[in-house]
């Protein structure tokens, strides 16, 4: 496992818990998502209040020399690339079969491996799908406009993940479910549009059961 310094802890962690940056042509910061762009990059955890740290103390020019922009436009830059590539990731393990939208096509299932679950799905199916699949992993942090769109939708509140049959570390589930971590680290908590059965929320999975 490769492993990187973040420049705001000092801590060494694995590189997909952090971020990579290096210094554009034009002198500015460039974050390299997919850690292949040559030159001298140095690494940031994936904390919102690491990358305000770095912006603050000026970490990035004296790493590598390169002009941040202010924390929050640096923000709002790493939430749109990292949504963009959890999109496409997504995208890819759909057009694989890897990928299961819709409570409808899910009740044709026996296993996940894992589920993304819309923040604002019904609590009582949400922990009905998630009882009878018993995935190894669910995310619900994601509203339902954030997992329609790579299913041609404007909503979706159901998304299974089926195992992986190359099941290498370089599959496309492994590669979703770590864009889906990176995502979710930069996103604030989202609120549930309570209905007459409540929302979801990973505790509500983990320590309720179905009336």
């Amino acid at each position: 496992m490769v492993e990187r310094r973040c420049i705001a802890s000092g801590e060494t962690k694995s590189a997909e818990e952090l971020i990579r940056f290096v210094c554009g042509p034009d002198g500015a910061l460039v974050p390299d998502l997919a850690q292949k762009l040559p030159g001298r990059g140095c690494w940031l955890s994936l904390d919102p209040a690491a990358v305000k740290k770095a912006c603050d103390k000026g970490l990035f020019k004296r790493h590598i020399e390169a002009n941040a922009p202010p924390y929050e436009a640096l923000l709002a830059q790493l939430v749109d690339l990292l949504g963009k590539r959890f999109q496409q990731s997504l995208a890819l393990a759909r057009r694989a079969g890897l990928a299961i939208g819709g409570g409808g096509r899910l009740s044709s299932y026996d296993y996940m491996e894992g589920m993304l679950v819309a923040c604002d799905a019904s609590r009582r199916e949400s922990k009905a799908h998630v009882r009878r699949l018993m995935p190894e992993w669910v995310h619900d942090g994601f509203d339902s406009t954030l997992l329609g769109p790579a299913f041609g939708r404007d909503t979706l509140a159901y998304i299974g993940i089926l195992p992986d049959p190359n099941g290498t570390a370089g599959g496309l589930c492994a590669r979703l479910k770590v864009d889906i971590d990176r995502f979710a680290a930069f996103l604030p908590p989202l609120g549930c549009q309570e209905g007459a059965d409540g929302c979801i929320t990973q505790t509500s999975i983990n320590s309720e059961t179905i009336d």
